[in-house]
Formats: C-alpha cells, sequence, structure tokens
C-alpha cells in the first residue's frame, strides 16, 4: 500500500509566476500576482507537484522591495530577488515552508530578466553570476561586497536607463568568446532601445572591460540571447525586435539591412604635463586596417574645444602606420576615432599622441 495522503494538500492548478528556475531536484515559481512574495517549491523530483500546506516560501511579503522578480541556484543556496532587495535560502531536508529565508542586501535586486543566461542555459560558468541593478551591472559571488560596478566607466550612460522600464531590461553572456549584451531602454523608451555591449577579454573588472553602445536603426532589439550552433560548434548572437523578426548577428556584414553602420571610438582624455599644465598636442600616429575612410576629431576638455583632423584612407595591409601632423593646444584631449560610410570598417590596435609641456603648472599647499 502507497499511503496518498499528501495529494489532498496538492495544487491542482499551479499559479503563473513573473520568474521561474530549478532548485535541486525541485522546480520553483515565484512572484504569482495574488502573491508576489511567495516562491512555490515542488516536491523533490516532482517539477508537477505542488503542495499548498507547506510547498512554498514566504520573502517579506509587503515590504517596499515589491514582489519576487528573479530566482537563481547558486552552489547550495536558492537565490530570490526583488527589484531593490536579494534574500538568500536553502533546503534544509524539511518542507520549503520551514525554510529560513535570509536577507542579503536591503538595496540591490533585479528584474525579470536582469542577471543572465550563459550561451543559451540558465547556468554559470565563472565562481559567480552578474546581476543588471539600478546601480549597474554587479559580480554577485554570494554577496554583492564593496566592488565597483562592471559598468562604471559607463555609469552616465547607465542612468539614462528608464526608471520605470527597467523591469525590460535583458542581460545575455557568451563566456566563450568572453563577451555580453544588455538590452537597455534609454532616454525614457518603455521597451529596450539600445545595447550594451561588453567584452571581457581581458577580465571580469571594472577597469579592464571595454564597452560600446548599439542602436540598430532599422530593427529595434527587444531581446538578446546566445545560442550554440551545433553544426559550425560556434556561440552566435541572436535578437528578437519588436518591429517583428528573429536575426543572427553576422560578424562579416558590414552595413545593417543596407544601411550604413556609424561606428566610433573615443578613449579618456590624456595629457603631456606631469603636474596639470598645458599640452600642444603635434602629431598623431595610428595602427590601423580597414577599408574606407576613418575619421578623426580632437576634443578638448569638456568637448569646449574640437579640431578635425583630415582623415586616413583604410587598407587591409597598409604596411605602415598611419600619421597625422597636429597643432592642438589644451589641458587635456581626446581622440575620436570611426567610419561613416556605407561598407566601411576599421580595427585600430595603438594609437599615439606626441605632444609638448606648453607650460607646467605647480601647485603649492
Amino acid at each position: 500500500v502507497d499511503p496518498a495522503e499528501r495529494l489532498l494538500n496538492q495544487l491542482a492548478t499551479i499559479p503563473a509566476g513573473s520568474c521561474i528556475t530549478t532548485f535541486g531536484s525541485r522546480l520553483v515559481v515565484g512572484g504569482e500576482r495574488a502573491n508576489d512574495a511567495t516562491a512555490r517549491v515542488s516536491e523533490p523530483g516532482e517539477p508537477e507537484s505542488f503542495s499548498d500546506l507547506e510547498g512554498f516560501v514566504n520573502v517579506e511579503p509587503g515590504d517596499s522591495g515589491e514582489g519576487l522578480r528573479f530566482m537563481l541556484e547558486y552552489r547550495t543556496g536558492l537565490y530570490l530577488m526583488k527589484d531593490y532587495r536579494t534574500y538568500v535560502t536553502s533546503d534544509n531536508g524539511a518542507a520549503p515552508s520551514t525554510w529560513k529565508v535570509n536577507p542579503l542586501d536591503g538595496a540591490q535586486g533585479t528584474s525579470v530578466h536582469g542577471s543572465g543566461g550563459v550561451l543559451d542555459s540558465k547556468g554559470q560558468t565563472f565562481d559567480s553570476f552578474m546581476v543588471c541593478t539600478r546601480t549597474g551591472l554587479m559580480r554577485f559571488v554570494g554577496t554583492y561586497g564593496n566592488a565597483r560596478e562592471l559598468t562604471y566607466l559607463i555609469e552616465d550612460d547607465w542612468k539614462r536607463i528608464t526608471a520605470t522600464a527597467f523591469k525590460t531590461i535583458q542581460i545575455a553572456i557568451d563566456p566563450v568568446r568572453k563577451f555580453l549584451v544588455i538590452c537597455v531602454p534609454l532616454d525614457g523608451a518603455t521597451t529596450p532601445s539600445h545595447i550594451f555591449y561588453g567584452d571581457f577579454n581581458e577580465g571580469l573588472e571594472y577597469d579592464k572591460m571595454k564597452w560600446s553602445i548599439w542602436q540598430i536603426a532599422t530593427r529595434i532589439p527587444t531581446t538578446a540571447w546566445i545560442e550554440v550552433d551545433f553544426t559550425s560548434k560556434s556561440s552566435k548572437l541572436k535578437f528578437g525586435s519588436s518591429q517583428l523578426g528573429l536575426y543572427v548577428r553576422d560578424p562579416t556584414n558590414t552595413d545593417d539591412f543596407g544601411n550604413a553602420i556609424t561606428s566610433f571610438y573615443r578613449p579618456g582624455d590624456v595629457s603631456g604635463s606631469k603636474n596639470g599644465g598645458t599640452s600642444q598636442f603635434k602629431a598623431l600616429k595610428i595602427r590601423a586596417t580597414g577599408f574606407g575612410t576613418l575619421d578623426l576629431t580632437l576634443f578638448g576638455l569638456d568637448g569646449t574645444t574640437t579640431q578635425f583632423l583630415p582623415a586616413f584612407t583604410l587598407a587591409t595591409a597598409p604596411g605602415r602606420e598611419l600619421v597625422r601632423l597636429v597643432d592642438f593646444v589644451a589641458d587635456r584631449a581626446s581622440l575620436k576615432f570611426g567610419v561613416t560610410g556605407f561598407g566601411h570598417w576599421f580595427r585600430v590596435t595603438s594609437v599615439r599622441l606626441a605632444t609638448d609641456e606648453v607650460w607646467e603648472t605647480h601647485w603649492q599647499t
């Protein structure tokens, strides 16, 4: 005889939630409309069996952090996130209703797609996972810690995210080619309008990541993910558009659905003075390959002064560094270079500016 008393308390219908994950051999569904701070936990090995009597975990109902928005299994813990809160619980061997829920952070949390899938799965290949908080993209290693956000260098752009549409952001990670993409709604947009592209080939620290902002004018990227093509054994970046259709990025294509791609790079300000004096920038030398023309612009501090330099003609094998003479006087300067023509592309591996100190500044305290 197999006792079946537990079936008396089994949910006939499992409520739909705003987030879903697995925890060990259990299925977890959280953030349902009627009980948005509740995570329902199935019986071990039975993802369709939820007890209405003890198969749930309540996560501070009624607090200002709103309901559950994201859940993730990490090491031996189940991490539960609200918009502004992060909690953790673990399986104590008894019913889920007896599991203790511990608060980890009272100010950091995320939304429904705010922590990324790796490739086309929900797993993680790092000894951490990444979370899109309202402060920025943060690396979570059991705690958010005191480290700077991975998006620290683009903090001003991160603040452009429409606060009321934060729930629409989505992150995807490619650990093979070492990049991540985040679909974000900027400047008042209510759905994602741009992509933050982060390259971490040099390391997963804020000062080693390289960021760029993509805008696909003809197809707004509402959602993005990384998928493995098992025929070619390579990973591919794909995105879905609110203008209908699913698309795959082709790195060999140099136009955007028949439109020219405007692409540029502008590093930080540099100076030829160690003491904060004024410099004269005299020459520019670039190691660059590509096709088309590379436009060049020098900016002074705050962009108050500019100088447009004659463009370089690019070649795939120039056999030399490209040189321009410059006469630009400023405390500090930055160089913007890029292409705007149809089919034009560039690859720059080094940039050097020759400077002389016009006069130096001595500070006395």
